[in-house]
């Protein structure tokens, strides 16, 4: 009687989310805003268009979370929402204004961490995106002034 040699073999399979391999820029389009100094300017789908990731995860919505304020301006929302709001809601309507602050003509940014819905606890869920804000200083115009002095009146030179 011969036996036949078993083997047995354990193992766990258990499923992750993971960051994503490839660029961002696949997945998320990033146009800056551009405003001048102390201007101001809404923040819409044409800046950060996440539709090629939100189509991915079809199911359920995507989260738009400031992670990271302006340094020179206030990020503001409109409808008094707290630091966060759904992708079909960003899409929608106009939800965010930038408001430069006008002392600074430096160059601005706000980061996002966009993620699934039911990820919200979950900190590795959460794609990190960069928006720049670029923010240009008006010129003053040129004053031409005559080379001659004129008086009014009874004006006196002194």
């Amino acid at each position: 009687n011969q036996t036949k040699p078993t083997s047995n073999f354990r193992f766990r399979i258990s499923s992750t989310y993971a960051a994503l391999q490839d660029p961002t820029e696949n997945y998320v389009k990033i146009s800056p805003l551009n405003t001048s100094k102390g201007g101001s300017v809404a923040l819409t789908s044409a800046h950060l268009d996440a539709s090629v990731l939100a189509s991915s995860a079809a199911d359920e919505d995507l989260i738009l979370e400031v992670s990271t304020p302006p340094r020179h301006g206030i990020l503001e929302f409109l409808d008094g929402a707290a630091s966060q709001l759904t992708w079909s809601d960003f899409r929608a309507e106009t939800k965010l204004v930038y408001r430069h602050g006008g002392e600074e003509s430096r160059d601005d940014s706000v980061i996002f961490f966009i993620y699934p819905g039911s990820e919200k606890t979950r900190r590795s869920s959460r794609l990190r995106v960069t928006l720049p804000i670029h923010i240009t200083t008006l010129r003053d115009p040129l004053v031409q002034v005559t080379s001659g002095l004129r008086f009014l009146g009874s004006a006196e030179k002194i």
